[in-house]
């Protein structure tokens, strides 16, 4: 029980990372998800909520991603 429900939380994660990564600005998931965008020097940039598609300004990105009880941080570059 307690290894399942760890395994099922990767499992989901790994199903909404985002991609492609790098881009030349449009990220894509694969489910609706909420993001918060925050910027490279910490500063939240922009939040989408309930999206499956964002666009991001040139340069690193780091997005909080959330869907129900999963969450995490990732880095997206821009070209």
């Amino acid at each position: 029980p307690l290894y399942s429900s760890a395994a099922s939380d990767v499992y989901k994660r790994q199903a909404l990372i985002p991609y492609p990564n790098p881009t030349k600005g449009y990220v894509n998931f694969t489910e609706r998800v909420d993001v918060l965008v925050i910027d490279n020097l910490g500063k939240n940039h922009a939040f989408y909520k309930n999206t499956k598609r964002i666009k991001l300004d040139k340069g690193i990105n780091y997005l909080k991603v959330t869907k129900d009880k999963v969450n995490f941080t990732t880095i997206i570059i821009v070209k």
